[in-house]
């Protein structure tokens, strides 16, 4: 593997160049057999990137949706931190499908994330494809007016094994075993000689309108708004008017075979992304989807080396009314700071909901040894909940997973629903071993089981008991199967009953060929008081990146009760061309008793201009709504 070889082009601009990346996966610090070259060039104001990534074997396209890479197909990653507690990644396939995210608290991924920046690719036949890639300095909020500037950065390359179904993973900064890709101790620094100049900018921002005509159970309507963000130095601050979330796609439908937790269904609207990742908690208090129909929101995010704040303030719209309950004066704020220490982080959260709950609390992290975290949480809202959580994350070797809570309130914020009793508290621990090998055969393992135990203290009676059992395995390297046996012992506050459940969960996942994979899911067992049996089955094809469809039926049988609910959905993406494509979803549930149809054609005209088709239908209980809707953008930069 070759070191930085550095050369300064102008005063104030470097370059990298890289090659001969050395694996993490399979056959550690082997040299990978498809060979990659990127070179870096730093000037003042952006980050370019040049890549030949050869294929000795070919290569695949395996996922055409922006941030969702899927199974073993090409991709490149480049990694990118100022201070190695957080940073940035972005990717990119042969198809110039990006990726992007931040990465924090060192190693965790906040995909959401998403920034404009310039990429196209290249294939040349079967054996070769080339990238260019641009990143705007700016993104990373650097001082450029200092005289070096320093940047933590990797590059990861996926790519085909000889062997039809396997794939490599390497790196250009060699990786530890059972290391994560994304960890940003595995970075170099690099230092870039900078000229001071008067005529850097102190400050800098971006407008981005959006204007749309709609058409809505027959009225039709002009629609405008935009997002405006303004930088200056280590603040950004944001404003979003009025926005346009039609070309979202609806949420599918889940199964809820957990009854003590709350679904959380994923954040997709752009406002609710950069700072918000501040807000992930191990015991969450911010569910930013209970934030309906926004017409007015405010962020402010401050990020200086080693403390990071974001701070909101947002206005719904009341929908039975079609007024803003800005003028009732109810709004929802929060504000969220944390503090990177040598050992670990500390945060502190504020939360006033609606103008009428409030929660407060913080947090205390500790990143010990040998991948070990140990995370004290508090949080006060009427009542106080206590939550401590010690865990080991590793690809192989021993994991843990331990932790106690205490729920002093059986609804405590507003935004984070427990179904405990007050006065419950839990203690749990599970034990597991990952084990890999470069085999053909079994080269996949992993055990794990303990239990948990949670207690309703309430004339000194057991209030719940759990445990668990987990087996994972790989047979070949394209089948992947799972088995899970779950008992417990649950009580039901209200009428102190007590239920014995045993749920036994089969699955697996078998890549049929490069392009087609199939994965099963079958549950059943004893169910509060009833005997459940569940099914679920999805298949998946994609050719080369020009088409993508993913379907899946899910059917839930309470035998007792002669209760039965069924999903059926599907996902289907063409993509005409790099700038073009139509996605389409359908689903029919009768968990909610509800159909969907979205329909969107997206055209990129230029970097950071789009405009849409779009038309959803929605029967919910036989209440029908159709949207048909005609949308441009445009990012303005200044």
């Amino acid at each position: 593997m070759s070191i930085f070889h550095i050369t300064l082009m102008l005063i104030f601009s470097l370059q990298v160049s890289a090659k001969d990346f050395i694996r993490f996966y399979p056959n550690k610090n082997h040299p990978m057999e498809n060979k990659s070259e990127v070179l870096l060039t730093i000037s003042r104001d952006t980050i370019r990137l040049e890549g030949k990534m050869y294929a000795e074997h070919g290569f695949r396209v395996t996922w055409m949706d922006r941030d969702r890479p899927q199974g073993s197909g090409d991709l490149f990653i480049f990694i990118v931190s100022k201070d190695r507690h957080t940073g940035f990644y972005f990717g990119i396939n042969p198809a110039n499908v990006q990726m992007d995210g931040k990465i924090f608290d060192r190693f965790k991924l906040f995909p959401n994330w998403d920034e404009i920046w310039y990429s196209e690719t290249k294939r040349w036949g079967d054996s070769l494809w080339t990238f260019k890639m641009q990143i705007p300095l700016n993104i990373f909020k650097a001082d450029i007016k200092n005289d070096t500037l320093c940047l933590y950065i990797n590059f990861i390359r996926q790519a085909q094994l000889k062997e039809v179904g396997n794939y490599e993973i390497g790196s250009y900064v060699p990786i530890l075993k059972g290391g994560l890709y994304q960890d940003l101790f595995y970075t170099n620094l690099i230092k870039i000689p900078l000229k001071k100049t008067k005529s850097y900018k102190s400050w800098m921002g971006s407008v981005i309108p959006y204007l749309s005509l709609l058409r809505e159970n027959k009225q039709t309507k002009v629609k405008t708004g935009t997002d405006i963000s303004l930088h200056f130095k280590d603040v950004e601050f944001s404003i979003t008017v009025n926005p346009e979330y039609a070309s979202i796609e609806a949420d599918q439908d889940q199964f809820n075979l957990e009854k003590r937790r709350m679904i959380y269904l994923p954040e997709k609207r752009p406002f609710f992304v950069n700072g918000f990742e501040l807000w992930e908690l191990p015991f969450q208090v911010f569910y930013t989807r209970s934030l309906l129909d926004i017409n007015l929101g405010f962020k402010l995010n401050y990020s200086e080396k080693n403390i990071k704040t974001n701070a909101f303030v947002v206005s719904e719209k009341d929908t039975l009314r079609n007024t803003s309950i800005l003028n009732a004066n109810q709004l929802t704020m929060g504000v969220r700071s944390v503090y990177e220490l040598s050992f670990g982080n500390l945060g502190v959260f504020y939360i006033l909901n609606r103008g009428n709950i409030s929660g407060r609390g913080g947090d205390l992290t500790f990143e010990l040894p040998e991948k070990l975290q140990l995370t004290l949480q508090y949080t006060r809202a009427g009542g106080k909940d206590i939550y401590l959580y010690f865990h080991r994350y590793s690809g192989s070797g021993i994991t843990i997973n331990s932790g106690f809570e205490y729920l002093e309130e059986s609804l405590n914020l507003p935004t984070a629903f427990i179904s405990y009793e007050p006065g419950t508290y839990s203690i749990w621990t599970y034990l597991g071993y990952n084990y890999t090998t470069e085999r053909r055969y079994m080269n996949a393992v992993s055990l794990s089981m303990g239990g948990a135990e949670g207690k309703y203290i309430k004339d000194n009676k057991l209030y719940e008991r759990q445990g668990s059992m987990y087996l994972g395995l790989s047979p070949c390297s394209r089948v992947w199967i799972e088995y899970n046996y779950t008992p417990e012992k649950r009580g039901d506050a209200i009428s102190e009953a007590y239920f014995v459940n045993h749920l036994h969960f089969f699955a697996t996942s078998i890549d049929l060929n490069d392009w087609q994979s199939l994965q099963a899911q079958y549950e059943l067992g004893s169910y509060y008081g009833d005997y459940l049996n569940f099914y679920s089955i999805s298949y998946a094809l994609n050719r080369e990146g020009k088409i993508q469809i993913k379907a899946g039926y899910s059917k839930s049988i309470l035998r007792d009760q002669h209760e039965e609910d069924q999903l059926l959905w599907a996902k289907v993406k063409l993509r005409f061309h790099n700038k073009c494509y139509i996605k389409i979803f359908y689903q029919n549930s009768t968990i909610s008793e509800r159909k969907d149809l979205n329909l969107l054609l997206q055209f990129n005209f230029l970097p950071g201009g789009n405009a849409y088709l779009v038309y959803n239908y929605k029967d919910v209980q036989n209440e029908t709504d159709h949207i048909l809707m005609i949308k441009t953008s445009y990012v303005i930069k200044f």
